[in-house]
């Protein structure tokens, strides 16, 4: 009994009600304790019966909101002009959200600002960093962004957690099955924010790797195709390009480029996973440069739309397995242009000594040849050289040799210093360089490769690869200071043939007919006897498991509760739902939203909780919570009159109102000073609540009866014996005794308290207007916060019209993405036609449909 329920005083009674009540001092105080408590709930809590926007006990997974320019997304993100700002529409979501996740995907630099307030207020975000605070909390999404020179926005995607339980989106299908995890920060630049940052990463396989920034700890396979890295939200992956391996068991190091989307100048934190036998690599150096060709994998043919070529005298240009092979030809980029940044790529010149870099071309088809050019050669005055229009205009004379590979290197930074510099083909040793300040040739170009001579092979050149990346000084790196942070052991989602589409919803992956996805495990600090799974979704069966997923409940219906005790699943503190999706001939099976509720089955007796007297033969007032449970699910209500050491059943099986009218048997025997009322599930002994401390009942003359049948308001209660709790505050010894009752077979007087207006019109479950709140017997001492909530009418009831009344409305129609809809009542009271009449009218009682 929560003591606040205690320290409300009831003063005043309804004037001009006939009759007395039947309570003797403190309880008439329980009873206004009761209402208080019911009161309490419908303004407080807000849903009473409903879920509320507690966290508490729910597991939700929401796909999150996606604005794509193809159309893919659940929005449509128009073509953004550059330096103007864009607003997004507004999303309402269900519950207050708590953190929100904005990932994009741009060319260039873009500021983004979200809102959890329908636009009233606008926080800064970092692409892929949880906002969590700093930020004014509300119920509907919305974002806006500006965005930099050259830059186009194609995706816009927003993920968040809320207090309804939303815990977050499904997870990331190429994370599934990695059993590690470790953060590490990645240091910013003082120049400013970077966009789009190649940042490289060097991977350890244990901490025998020295020249390793972070170490795997043995758990990473030989050839490191078990690498992933992701945004600071733990889930966005970041691409990379796996560059080289070196070194020998157990010490090997794997060095890796990580495209990460925004490098603040006070730095970012990325996750690496790893830890998985049967993982694929994902290297992608195309995904991970701004561009990359690898000459050596193309088989001998060259991607007309990325590419052309031109041949001089003599000419000829072939891919092998070698590589590119140009010999007096060349050939450029058809939609790549470079600006600034950083140009790699390794060569030899066979014949001729001769290699050609064309770093800006702004008219490849024009007569004259490039005005940037990184040349190296053999030849005296231009060994290794920067030329703007054909002119030389810085050399270091140091020669490339013939039938050796170089790696080359052209820097240029954004006051367009240019560096040339030449490598060993690792680029691990520096052989030469050279730099020059270019105020004359073009701000950007297309780029080429290009070697000139007579041709018939005796200007040949061999390229490997080419690819360009990001530049800034001092570069983004590996934060030292950030690799102490322990090792995560993960607890991810399972991908079974099912991935995510461009909404983010769960769907099945390529031509799979059927799939599956299991929930990562949820650990919960108590029994777990009642579940009840929500899902929005087509052409999907969920199961639900409360042991980790050793058994499950099958095939359950979307909404419905499951009990431990009635043996739908077997009970634990291990939560996981799993979901199987079948492809369906006439639609696409997805899912898009589950929530999976998870509760104790507490039960908590509020009055009457101790204290007080109550005579023999009057109408006691029992009241409880059981929220975790439906209002259709059966409880048992028992009476001791020896403080616990037997009980007597009041009435094996009511509903879970919250309330129930117990008429004390008129008879001697019952006088004691131990009364205690006991609550408990109907089919599971151990789970109840009982009066904190004993209560008195007198023996009323009046009322008194030691020989006639004792009557109470409820059904008729059978002669079977509850079964006793082995655990708690119940002894195992108590002894459980049947009493039988009889119902009054007419009509009895009644108090209603009816909502005068609609106690939250945006919650689809909360009181409207007409519900009746509560009935009580005729004669009630309603309270003066009661009289001011609840619009209080009298009415001759039968206890078939009373249950009636008190039906809740259910309904399993639901809006996008988890929104519940539906009313509270199945019944209402239609008060512009019941007017100030104190009597219910029976024509202002009204059926409500859909």
């Amino acid at each position: 009994m929560n003591a606040a329920y205690r320290s409300y005083q009831t003063s005043t009674a309804l004037s001009g009600v006939p009759g007395s009540s039947p309570f003797k001092g403190t309880l008439r105080f329980a009873t206004g304790c009761f209402l208080f408590a019911l009161l309490l709930s419908v303004f407080f809590v807000g849903r009473s019966w409903a879920a509320t926007d507690a966290p508490e006990d729910v597991k939700a997974y929401h796909s999150p909101y996606v604005w794509r320019t193809d159309g893919t997304g659940d929005f449509v993100l128009p073509v953004i002009a550059e330096k103007m700002e864009y607003v997004s529409q507004p999303v309402a979501v269900q519950g207050t959200i708590t953190s929100v996740t904005a990932t994009w995907q741009a060319s260039g630099p873009v500021a983004l600002w979200v809102s959890a307030d329908a636009g009233l207020h606008y926080t800064a975000v970092v692409n892929g960093v949880p906002l969590t605070t700093g930020f004014t909390k509300g119920e509907t999404l919305k974002w806006k962004a500006v965005l930099g020179d050259e830059t186009a926005l194609s995706e816009v995607t927003l993920a968040f957690t809320s207090a309804s339980g939303v815990a977050g989106t499904f997870g990331t299908p190429e994370l599934s099955g990695f059993l590690y995890r470790k953060p590490f920060k990645i240091a910013g630049s003082s120049v400013g924010t970077l966009y789009n940052y190649q940042v490289l990463v060097r991977v350890g396989e244990s901490s025998q790797s020295s020249s390793a920034d972070i170490s795997c700890g043995g758990r990473v396979l030989a050839d490191f195709n078990d690498v992933r890295f992701t945004l600071a939200d733990g889930e966005t992956l970041a691409p990379y390009a796996l560059i080289g391996l070196t070194g020998k068991k157990p010490a090997r190091t794997a060095t890796y480029f990580v495209r990460v989307p925004q490098v603040p100048k006070d730095g970012v934190v990325v996750f690496i996973y790893y830890g998985n036998p049967v993982a694929q690599s994902l290297s992608s150096p195309k995904d991970t440069f701004d561009f990359y060709e690898d000459f050596t994998a193309l088989n001998g043919t060259l991607d007309p739309a990325k590419w052309s070529v031109t041949l001089g005298t003599g000419g000829s240009a072939q891919v092998t397995s070698e590589g590119l092979l140009l010999d007096a030809a060349a050939l450029t980029s058809k939609t790549f242009e470079f600006k600034q940044g950083m140009i790699e790529y390794v060569a030899d010149a066979v014949t001729g000594y001769e290699t050609r870099l064309i770093a800006r071309d702004p008219d490849p088809a024009g007569a004259t040849d490039a005005t940037l050019v990184a040349y190296a050669s053999g030849l005296d005055g231009a060994q290794h050289c920067l030329v703007v229009d054909n002119i030389v205009k810085a050399n270091d004379p140091k020669p490339a040799a013939a039938g050796t590979y170089y790696g080359f290197r052209l820097i240029a930074d954004k006051d367009n210093n240019l560096t040339f510099e030449r490598y060993d083909e690792n680029f691990s040793e520096k052989q030469a360089t050279v730099s020059y300040k270019d105020t004359e040739g073009p701000a950007k170009g297309f780029l080429a490769l290009k070697t000139t001579g007579l041709g018939l092979g005796r200007s040949l050149t061999k390229f490997r690869w080419i690819r360009c990346r990001k530049y800034a000084t001092p570069e983004p790196v590996v934060d030292a200071s950030s690799l102490t942070v322990a090792e995560e052991s993960t607890a991810l989602p399972i991908f079974t043939n099912t991935t995510l589409d461009g909404k983010k919803d769960l769907v099945l992956s390529g031509s799979a007919k059927t799939g599956q996805y299991t929930t990562a495990e949820t650990k919960a600090d108590f029994d777990i006897r009642i579940i009840t799974p929500v899902w929005e979704g087509k052409g999907v069966t969920v199961d639900v498991s409360a042991d980790g997923g050793k058994t499950y409940k099958k095939s359950c219906v979307d909404s419905s509760y499951y009990y431990v005790s009635q043996g739908d699943f077997t009970l634990g503190r291990a939560l996981r739902a799993r979901l199987t999706l079948k492809k369906e001939a006439d639609a696409t099976s997805f899912v898009e939203y589950l929530s999976v509720s998870y509760k104790p089955g507490t039960i908590t007796l509020i009055e009457p909780n101790g204290g007080g007297s109550v005579a023999t033969g009057a109408v006691v007032p029992l009241s409880w919570t059981a929220w975790d449970y439906e209002k259709t699910y059966p409880l048992r209500l028992d009476y001791s009159l020896d403080g616990g050491r037997t009980f007597v059943a009041i009435a094996s099986s009511v509903l879970n109102s919250g309330s129930y009218l117990w008429t004390v048997p008129a008879k001697k025997a019952m006088a004691t000073t131990q009364a205690l009322i006991r609550i408990s599930d109907s089919a599971d002994a151990a789970v109840y609540d009982t009066s904190d401390q004993p209560f008195a009942i007198v023996v009323d003359k009046v009322a008194d009866d030691s020989t006639s049948s004792t009557t109470s308001t409820g059904t008729e209660e059978s002669s079977a014996a509850a079964t006793t709790a082995s655990s708690g505050k119940q002894d195992a010894s108590t002894t459980v005794i049947t009493e039988v009752t009889t119902v009054p077979s007419g009509p009895q007087l009644y108090e209603l308290a009816i909502m005068p207006r609609d106690n939250d019109p945006s919650d689809p479950g909360a009181y409207k207007k007409g519900d009746v709140v509560v009935i009580m017997p005729a004669g009630y001492n309603w309270t003066q916060n009661e009289l001011k909530s609840f619009h209080i009418v009298k009415a001759y009831l039968t206890p078939e019209e009373k249950l009636e009344l008190l039906q809740p409305r259910s309904t399993g129609a639901k809006a996008r993405k988890g929104k519940t809809t539906g009313g509270r009542r199945q019944f209402r009271v239609n008060l512009d036609k019941q007017g100030k009449a104190v009597e219910l009218k029976d024509a202002a009682i009204e059926n409500v449909t859909q």
